[in-house]
């Protein structure tokens, strides 16, 4: 889904309940956009350089409602990348300068609406400014080195490379902690589209209780499955998607279009040792 931002508007003064960490990146972004808009109202070209923390004493820095805030830094690094600037005046840095302050914009509404969303999902929003996903991407990178971050702060992951469908029901119950009930089963076989399911972050930060970092309790059931099938090529597997292999073939397939990710592993382990079921691959020779 687009991101509206008009669905997560806050009233001044009145922020959510944001952990330590997202109050912390709130503030430094703010803090750069203060500066730019500072360097505007003196009628000067503006720049972004690494965010420094208030224990460094530049008067540029500092906000001028920074007591008001009423934000405990976290754990994070205290000062940006210091060797990071890109100037507006810089014709070869504009396009770039433009960039970051898209994400940062983006990234701001983010956390204040207590949300997480994919890397993928900012390139859609800016559709018309970046000429590509790695732009986008390398825009994110560059955020997250001026505010002396982490992309996961950021509330950004990567999109999903791995997919899965089949018989197998995955079972969420829990709240979020903005409150949303995510309370649910999800049905391996009533797909929306060829590609099945998206395997995200959850099944690597699910613990050995089975809940995730957000508390949601996640449970796997199988539907008669008799082994795992992950499949190597993307192609062959939305082939066999779209044909409904597992109603003829009970099985759970798996792909991580190629050289299988992180979450991908973490699935097909999830599903061997929960519902004890063999694994076959199906792949090309090439060694």
């Amino acid at each position: 889904d687009d991101y509206d931002q008009s669905q997560h508007e806050y009233e001044p003064n009145k922020l959510p309940q944001l952990s330590t960490e997202s109050l912390d990146v709130v503030h430094r972004i703010e803090v750069l956009m203060e500066r730019i808009c500072a360097a505007l109202d003196n009628l000067e070209a503006p720049r972004i350089t690494g965010y420094k923390g208030s224990s460094s004493n530049d008067e540029d820095e500092a906000s001028s409602d920074e007591e008001t805030r009423n934000i405990i830094a976290s754990n994070l690094n205290e000062n940006g990348d210091r060797n990071f600037c890109r100037a507006w005046s810089n014709i070869g840095q504009c396009r770039t300068f433009t960039s970051i302050c898209l994400v940062l914009s983006f990234i701001h509404q983010l956390l204040l609406s207590m949300r997480t969303t994919t890397t993928r999902e900012v390139y859609y929003v800016f559709v018309t400014h970046f000429r590509s996903q790695r732009e986008c991407d390398s825009a994110i990178l560059d955020v997250a080195k001026v505010l002396g971050v982490s992309r996961r702060s950021l509330g950004l992951s990567a999109s999903p490379k791995g997919w899965f469908c089949g018989c197998v029901e995955i079972t969420r119950r829990g709240t979020l902690p903005s409150g949303k009930d995510v309370s649910g089963t999800i049905d391996g076989t009533a797909l929306s589209s060829i590609q099945g399911l998206p395997i995200t972050r959850e099944w690597i930060e699910r613990d050995v209780e089975g809940r995730n970092e957000q508390g949601v309790e996640i449970s796997v059931s199988s539907k008669g499955a008799k082994c795992i099938l992950v499949i190597e090529k993307e192609g062959v597997f939305n082939r066999l998607s779209e044909e409904r292999l597992y109603d003829r073939f009970p099985c759970i397939m798996v792909t991580g279009k190629g050289f299988p990710d992180l979450c991908t592993r973490a699935l097909v382990k999830t599903l061997h040792e929960e519902l004890n079921l063999p694994v076959l691959g199906l792949c090309d020779m090439t060694p």
